[in-house]
């Protein structure tokens, strides 16, 4: 039998919804039949921020993380600002948090580590609206779309 694929979930903005649903389906237990999700976020805005009680299983690399068990696994990816945005604001410091990690997200997928990436879909002006900087999108995230596919659902 094949080893399920390892999936990364990028958690995107933490004034937003993002988090929530990242935790929700990455505890999902069919989403647990499916593939090895590890949520990429701030462990310092993660669970206890949404009301969700999880055992957090926080790895600073992919391979340190461990699907044998009931808990969270979180690709730890701090952020400056990211822990002090309040949920339902938006601010350049959420903005950038979310770039932050789906960034970190991509480039675990470009360096083979993870098998797929989940991020929420930005546009360019609403990422303009977030932060002040617009070239603080990654070039490097922006540079990676060579023969691989995506798919948004």
């Amino acid at each position: 039998m094949s080893e399920k694929p390892k999936i990364a979930i990028a958690t995107g903005d933490p004034g937003g919804i993002g988090p929530e649903i990242s935790i929700k389906a990455a505890l999902d237990p069919t989403v647990c039949a499916a593939c090895n999700p590890i949520v990429v976020s701030d462990q310092a805005q993660h669970a206890s921020a949404c009301g969700i009680k999880a055992e957090l299983r926080v790895v600073e690399h992919i391979a340190d993380a461990d699907w044998s068990g009931p808990w969270l696994n979180v690709l730890e990816c701090p952020q400056p600002g990211a822990a002090e945005v309040a949920f339902g604001t938006s601010s350049a410091d959420g903005g950038r948090a979310a770039i932050g990690f789906a960034h970190a997200a991509i480039k675990a997928a470009v360096g083979g580590a993870v098998d797929g990436v989940v991020a929420a879909r930005r546009t360019k002006p609403r990422l303009r609206s977030r932060v002040s900087n617009s070239t603080a999108i990654p070039r490097s995230s922006r540079a990676r779309q060579g023969p691989t596919r995506t798919t948004f659902i």
